[in-house]
């Protein structure tokens, strides 16, 4: 793809991809199971959450990294161009499915039934958000409409920092953070939101 190497490539984009998607739809499935916990007087779901979100980064995180090494290893390609370049993107991921696991979690407190709807979502969305194509493989008017996928960005910058062979022409550093960031920001104050009054104080 593009000369990056195709398996390094597909695990890169799926491993990302497949963490985001996870951490979006079992966040809020983890704090329903955990509701008990939850009462205790130190632990807030907020807390669980995190929790949560750590252990479900560092499974991915560990499964993507040896896989990536094997295949390194293996086939003789290069190292990555800039590892904490492609920690940083990474963790971007983590964050962006964090926050939207936590806004999803709140979407389901008043509309029970909109998780049946964000399946579908991600099926369509690991078509558009550069997990098994980059944009630059597209004519100029598709690639438009890509770029307005914010997970694109952050897949395309995180690629850009492993491969050698690849540095992304549409993705831009400040979309990727702006986006990151915003639904980390909202996806906190939508579960501190939905905390008693009382427990709020």
């Amino acid at each position: 793809v593009l000369d990056m190497p195709t398996l390094p490539f597909l695990i890169l984009g799926i491993g990302g991809w497949q963490m985001m998607r996870v951490m979006t739809l079992k966040i809020g499935q983890e704090l329903v199971r955990e509701r008990n916990l939850a009462r205790l007087e130190p632990v807030d779901t907020l807390t669980i959450a995190a929790a949560k979100a750590l252990e479900l980064a560092f499974s991915y995180t560990t499964v993507v990294a040896v896989a990536m090494a094997v295949v390194a290893f293996s086939s003789g390609d290069p190292a990555p161009r800039d590892l904490l370049g492609v920690a940083f993107y990474w963790m971007l991921l983590a964050v962006s499915g964090f926050g939207l696991g936590l806004l999803l979690n709140l979407c389901r407190h008043y509309l029970p039934g909109v998780s049946l709807l964000a399946v579908p979502v991600f099926r369509i969305g690991f078509f558009f958000s550069g997990v098994v194509v980059v944009s630059e493989q597209f004519p100029e008017r598709f690639r438009d409409v890509l770029i307005w996928t914010p997970v694109l960005h952050i897949m395309q910058l995180l690629r850009s920092e492993y491969f050698v062979q690849y540095r992304s022409q549409d993705a831009i550093p400040a979309v990727a953070g702006f986006f990151a960031l915003t639904v980390l920001f909202l996806g906190c104050a939508a579960e501190l939101s939905r905390r008693p009054r009382g427990a709020a104080a």
